[in-house]
């Protein structure tokens, strides 16, 4: 057969365009998909917030965060992608997710214990897919931005594309907003009704209400808003499955929400700084006259350190 190619430069970014080299690629049909793993965006300060920050997938003790991954489908692929992470961690957990049919957003949910030791690990995060008769499992790649953007309108976010997921694990912070589910499984009939009641671990700073939304699957996009009360423990959120129409399936869902605290950087390291000022009053106290000067500098310092630990939380 004999084809026609014409190749043009739509977005007329150089006068030079036509000089560049241009290539062309002809191949066999492949559907398939390529998977791109993103950190969590930052909460946007406003409506007109369009900043691009260059945050990294980071995961203190106790907590949850859910990773987007990208599916980038190609020649005809639409079926459902299953999300793998093969190796974890220690001290980190993972829950079964998918990508659905037709759909090019997922997230791998990733939970910390309250004993996780502090490191930097590459996180494996495969996808699995069939093809016809044929089970294709494919390695995802991270992405993050270059450098921060101040509005993504007006300027092209620069990206690093890598082979690895890399996790920073925070060992030495706590969560600062947590929920615990009552139970981590349940079963209910199609079109039934459930309630799946958890409590609110709130760390001192974050007693603000704030709202809550079921995702997981796009038909979850009708489920209200829960909203939380200031200061409240508990909370029970109603999935009305009728209303929902999820499958008969095995689904993952999860709640998210953004919530307004005062942040404290390390608090524990101010208590360290205090039991060392007190280490060294006490030293000073019981000093001799040849003693004194050493004694005196020992506790200025541990002084300085208690400063700069409450500056810096």
């Amino acid at each position: 057969a004999d084809y026609r190619v014409i190749v043009r430069d739509h977005f007329a970014q150089s006068p030079r365009a036509t000089l560049y080299p241009w290539q062309l690629s002809v191949r066999r049909e492949a559907p398939g998909v390529s998977l791109v793993v993103a950190p969590a965006p930052l909460p946007r300060q406003n409506d007109n917030d369009r900043q691009i920050y260059g945050t990294g997938c980071n995961l203190r003790r106790g907590e949850t965060v859910a990773l987007k991954v990208l599916a980038y489908r190609h020649d005809g692929f639409d079926g459902e992608i299953e999300l793998l992470t093969p190796q974890l961690p220690p001290g980190v957990t993972a829950s079964g997710t998918r990508i659905q049919a037709g759909q090019r957003v997922g997230a791998v949910v990733l939970t910390a214990d309250e004993r996780l030791p502090s490191g930097v690990d590459v996180l494996p995060v495969q996808g699995r897919y069939h093809v016809g008769t044929n089970v294709v499992t494919i390695a995802a790649r991270a992405v993050t931005a270059q450098a921060p953007t101040a509005d993504w309108d007006q300027e092209r976010s620069a990206v690093v594309l890598s082979e690895h997921v890399v996790l920073g694990c925070i060992g030495t912070e706590t969560a600062v907003l947590r929920l615990e589910p009552s139970t981590n499984s349940v079963e209910v009939a199609v079109g039934g009704k459930i309630n799946l009641p958890f409590q609110i671990l709130r760390r001192e700073g974050f007693t603000a209400g704030f709202k809550l939304k079921a995702v997981g699957r796009t038909e979850l996009d009708k489920v209200k808003e829960l909203t939380i009360a200031d200061n409240a423990t508990n909370g029970v959120v109603e999935l009305n499955l009728a209303e929902a129409a999820l499958p008969v399936g095995t689904h993952s869902v999860w709640l998210e929400g953004r919530a307004p605290g005062k942040y404290r950087n390390q608090p524990e390291a101010i208590d360290a700084a205090k039991a060392e000022l007190k280490s060294a009053e006490e030293v000073l106290a019981k000093a001799d006259a040849a003693g004194k000067p050493v004694a005196e500098k020992r506790k200025q310092e541990a002084a300085d350190r208690v400063k700069a630990a409450e500056e810096r939380a």
